[in-house]
């Protein structure tokens, strides 16, 4: 049985932040998200997004957390590193999302099971996707350079069956949505009245939205 979740990946800066962070999760470890996170967890996933918005972990004055909370608010857009993790109950096989890889990218797996490249999943590790009749194969790493594979391909891949995909989608999707509630929960203690427009926020960058498209 095929899983799929959507992680972030912890910045190692987020103990600068002026809130509780998740103390088990080491820097560059992955933080499931989800709508059963615990404050520190989402703390920490706040915190990994201000620390990409250039907004916490400089030398500097330390700020606040609604001050950190506007900030993040007025960034262009916020940055999520990670995306979608899959894994393989039978085999034991994951894939991890790669170096740069964000989860805002999440819906670009639409385009898989339509048939479709998907996303770019990152590199170091370089995951990357390969189409053998009705199955598409997940691989944790190559690396790989546009669709050429350079260099032996790293296993064992998780392998999809592209009817599956409009599911699994659609559990990413529930608990992204499930994320932005505890996130309006959270802000309510630490930062009162930024609440709606935090979660207005991370809804509009990460493309939750309202639903999935996908193909039949």
């Amino acid at each position: 049985m095929v899983e799929m979740d959507a992680v972030v990946e912890v910045a190692g800066q987020v103990g600068a932040a002026p809130w509780e962070v998740a103390s088990g999760v080491p820097a560059y470890g992955w933080v499931r998200v989800s709508g059963r996170m615990t404050a520190a967890e989402v703390g920490t996933v706040l915190a990994t997004m201000a620390v990409y918005g250039g907004l916490l972990g400089d030398e500097g004055a330390a700020v606040g957390a609604a001050e950190l909370v506007r900030g993040l608010l007025a960034v262009e857009e916020v940055i999520a590193p990670g995306g979608l993790r899959v894994r393989d109950e039978g085999t034991g096989a994951v894939v991890v999302p790669g170096c740069c890889s964000g989860l805002e990218d999440w819906r670009e797996w639409c385009e898989v099971a339509d048939g479709g490249e998907g996303p770019w999943l990152g590199h170091d590790p370089a995951p990357w996707f390969e189409r053998d009749g009705a199955v598409v194969r997940v691989w944790p790493d190559g690396p790989v350079v546009g669709p050429a594979v350079v260099g032996p391909q790293v296993g064992p891949p998780v392998e999809i069956v592209p009817a599956e995909l409009p599911g699994l989608l659609a559990g990413v999707h529930r608990e992204l949505r499930g994320f932005l509630a505890r996130t309006e929960e959270w802000a309510a203690r630490h930062a009162p009245g930024l609440g709606a427009s935090l979660v207005a926020k991370l809804d509009a960058d990460l493309g939750v939205g309202g639903g999935v498209a996908l193909p039949g």
